[in-house]
């Protein structure tokens, strides 16, 4: 994990003449003036295969990545979440390849923007649903970046950066993380599981201007309750405190932690314990 650096070029690498193989890799809330997660120049072709940016930023162009006169290939990557309009740049003649991978803002494969580069095909442009814990993006349940990687790439690993097993579903994940609730393995045939921490509905949905959560832990366990923005921040932290086991309910009036109103749009609600936690989107509509 790349996470937090700073630099002018590359926050959290930069690549000159370079043909590295990366993978497993996980780029979070770095900053750089040029390439917030990644610089590669000098016609550097790296291959980058199951790898996640999320919340990296720049000051200037590429929050994710600012590809300089290379050729890099992405496989099976996930980049969503950076703060930036653009978060891939192309400049002096280098062109971005995607293969499999979800690229906010590309329009996916079914219409493709050139100005992220090169569509390889089977190219998604989807919420990836982000499972936030511990300041690493994992997938949520219902996530559209399970099971839909190839694994039929040169440095596919067996194992993902929790060291779970990859392809535990029907494919390989999209981005560091295999998905799992529990186990690391999601597949439909395991036998069903006590979950520690679950959201049971969330009502109404969409709502306005007061949403209700209803959800059960199946032990007492210190709670907390969050929103977050499309983008992975926290905008309201409801309550953290220690519940019973048993049904509990909370709701949110769709303010942020300064008192401020939010504006119309997606957002999730969160219910999280030590280790397990739940997820649901919600829509506000005025």
């Amino acid at each position: 994990i790349f996470k937090e650096n700073r630099a002018v070029w590359g926050g959290g690498i930069a690549l000159s003449e370079c043909r590295s193989k990366i993978t497993n890799v996980g780029f979070f809330d770095n900053f750089a003036s040029f390439g917030g997660g990644m610089y590669d120049s000098n016609t550097s072709r790296p291959i980058v295969t199951n790898v996640t940016f999320a919340s990296d930023s720049a000051y200037y162009q590429g929050s994710a990545v600012y590809n300089d006169n290379s050729f890099p290939e992405f496989h099976n990557t996930i980049i969503s979440g950076n703060h930036g309009i653009t978060q891939v740049i192309n400049s002096s003649g280098g062109i971005t390849n995607f293969f499999n991978s979800l690229v906010e803002g590309s329009g996916g494969s079914a219409a493709w923007n050139p100005v992220y580069g090169g569509d390889g095909g089977n190219n998604i442009d989807e919420d990836p649903l982000y499972d936030i814990n511990g300041g690493v993006y994992r997938l949520a349940v219902g996530s559209p970046a399970i099971d839909v990687g190839n694994d039929n790439v040169d440095n596919v690993l067996e194992f993902d950066l929790d060291n779970k097993p990859r392809i535990a579903g029907a494919a390989i994940d999209l981005g560091a993380y295999e998905y799992n609730i529990m186990t690391g393995i999601d597949d439909a045939a395991a036998p069903a599981k006590t979950i520690p921490v679950v959201i049971h509905s969330v009502y109404p949905n969409p709502f306005n201007p007061t949403v209700t959560i209803d959800f059960e832990i199946d032990r007492q366990m210190d709670v907390s309750v969050k929103i977050y923005d499309v983008r992975g921040k926290v905008i309201r932290d409801i309550t953290t405190c220690k519940r019973n086991a048993g049904p509990h309910r909370e709701m949110w009036n769709a303010v942020d932690n300064r008192g401020e109103r939010v504006a119309s749009g997606v957002y999730f609600v969160e219910v999280r314990s030590h280790t397990w936690s739940d997820r649901r989107k919600i829509v506000l509509l005025k």
